[in-house]
């Protein structure tokens, strides 16, 4: 219960950026309805992103790359204007999966609508702590929002332009003040979870 509620309050003071780790992404095996294996690594010191490339021959471009997992976010990435993404999110039941690495969520029929680009929202993950820094910093947890193209976008956005599988990263910090908001889920969530 303690852990349900510091994740909401998490959730409440998250930082949101916008990014694509789309190089070589695809969506998990269960996702499209099948199996998969575990994956070999972790978030870990040893086995984290720092140190994917060594993990396997296959992850070389984890360490040259530039348009791979991890990334940095450095301040030269553009900025999208305030309303750029809309999002649409039905209510439905949710079933979260542990896959090792992650603890992962398959949606169905939900829609992200950006600009003149339609994507649907497939599936959303949490790294802890965070796959992604930003200006250097890793996070407690991050969430990512994976994507598919429901028509190609005629939208010049460098953000999703030619990725197949755009991500949305959310950053979660821990900080000492709630919101209004915040406090008025957790509520919610206890009447939920006594139901």
């Amino acid at each position: 219960m303690v852990l349900l509620f510091s994740l909401l309050f998490l959730i409440f003071h998250a930082r949101s950026v916008l990014s694509s780790c789309a190089h070589g992404t695809f969506l998990h095996p269960r996702a499209a309805g099948g199996i998969g294996e575990l994956p070999n690594f972790d978030y870990g010191p040893v086995r984290g992103p720092t140190n994917w490339h060594s993990i396997s021959r296959e992850n070389i471009l984890c360490a040259v790359g530039l348009q791979q997992s991890p990334i940095n976010l450095n301040g030269r990435i553009p900025i999208e204007p305030v309303g750029f993404v809309r999002s649409s999110i039905p209510r439905q039941d949710i079933l979260f999966e542990n896959l090792g690495t992650t603890a992962e969520v398959v949606l169905n029929g939900t829609t992200l609508v950006r600009g003149a680009g339609e994507f649907r929202l497939k599936q959303f993950h949490f790294h802890t702590p965070s796959e992604h820094r930003i200006l250097g910093q890793h996070f407690p947890v991050e969430l990512h929002l994976v994507h598919t193209s429901v028509v190609t976008s005629s939208v010049s956005s460098p953000m999703f332009h030619a990725f197949p599988l755009p991500v949305r990263q959310l950053v979660f910090a821990a900080s000492i003040s709630a919101s209004s908001l915040a406090l008025f889920l957790l509520c919610q969530c206890s009447d939920m979870l006594e139901a």
